[in-house]
């Protein structure tokens, strides 16, 4: 294209009157196909090349660094606004989606009548901002149009402090979708429901109508569905409903430890010594488990254990079975005495003394 980007693409099409072919870019829609003549040595290349022309020595050092120095572009903090630089980076990064944008592709779609837009004027800004990063000439870019533009419509983010990515991420897709709207004028559409259907008939027909209000580059390539079955409580009903949600954004949860590891040492009556165990119980449980692991570790009933927290040589807490494990923190030091019935010390007493 006019920046140097060069895509997989396949002939579809001959047009032998004009010396034409229609070229289908690969990962593209099929409205992006353009006819191209057969003798153009500057649209056409070999696979696995990015020339038409055969290698003839080394390439010079000024056109091997500006070619793997595209897109490598640091962006300017405007105070704190990392959180904004980061959003850009992944998005700069995103090889159909940038190269739709810092190729200018994004200008023949820009929806001026769409009220949920900005009339083009972010999807321009962001546009710009995407050339500028890809022209190979900039070691770095000051995003402050870009800002500028986004303050001016989102005005949580027109100041210089720290914000969520997450939220500026949301914010910005969903303003370049309306702003890139091919629809413009939404029909009203009803929820489509499964009525025991399968499930790719229900989901391609929700998809069709979901298509009908949005479509935009934003839907071809950030979108997804998500299938929701809800089921009547009620055994006479047995109702199940099953319907398909478009979805942009997934909350994935940090993946928490089942377990945890907890040392505590035991102090037995003498003359048996005392001795420290590591305990793996579950992250989530009760002090309960934890309990009855130092019993069958030790030997020691459940009705003879004492279990407490020790700060600075002094009882701080008594650990007992209904409290949340979560609640014994990683550097506590937890210690478990052999606390026996007053008959069974005298026993022990009396055989030490023997």
């Amino acid at each position: 294209d006019r920046e140097g980007k060069w895509y997989k693409s396949e002939i579809v099409a001959r047009n032998e009157a004009e010396k034409k072919v229609r070229v289908h870019f690969s990962g593209w829609e099929s409205r992006y196909d353009e006819w191209i003549h057969i003798d153009s040595t500057q649209r056409f290349a070999p696979p696995g090349r990015h020339s038409s022309r055969k290698a003839a020595g080394k390439k010079s050092p000024e056109a091997s660094s500006r070619a793997v120095s595209r897109g490598v572009v640091g962006l300017r903090n405007l105070g704190n606004t990392c959180f904004m630089n980061s959003t850009l980076q992944c998005l700069s990064n995103t090889p159909i989606f940038n190269t739709f944008f810092s190729g200018g592709r994004y200008k023949q779609d820009v929806n001026k009548v769409n009220p949920l837009g900005t009339r083009g004027k972010l999807a321009h800004a962001f546009g710009g901002l995407l050339r500028d990063m890809w022209t190979g000439t900039n070691s770095f870019v000051v995003p402050r149009d870009f800002k500028r533009a986004v303050g001016h419509f989102a005005p949580r983010f027109s100041g210089y402090q720290q914000q969520d990515s997450q939220e500026l991420l949301a914010y910005l897709l969903d303003g370049l979708h309306e702003d890139l709207n091919r629809v413009k004028k939404k029909k009203y559409t009803n929820t489509v429901d499964a009525k025991g259907r399968p499930d790719k008939v229900v989901a391609d027909e929700s998809w069709q109508v979901y298509q009908l209000r949005n479509r935009s580059v934003i839907v071809d390539l950030f979108m997804g569905q998500l299938k929701s079955t809800v089921v009547c409580p009620n055994p006479e009903c047995g109702n199940v409903s099953v319907t398909f949600d478009p979805f942009m954004y997934l909350s994935v949860p940090f993946p928490r430890k089942t377990t945890r590891r907890i040392i505590v040492h035991v102090v037995h009556l003498p003359p048996k010594a005392s001795k420290s165990y590591c305990l793996t119980v579950e992250a989530l449980g009760k002090c309960s488990i934890l309990i009855k692991q130092i019993s069958e570790m030790s030997g020691v009933g459940l009705e003879d254990i004492l279990v407490a927290e020790v700060y600075k040589s002094k009882i701080f807490r008594y650990i007992t079975p209904d409290m949340p494990i979560d609640g014994v923190r990683a550097g506590d030091t937890i210690v478990a005495y052999h606390m026996p019935k007053r008959e069974d010390a005298k026993t022990s007493s009396s055989q030490g003394g023997g």
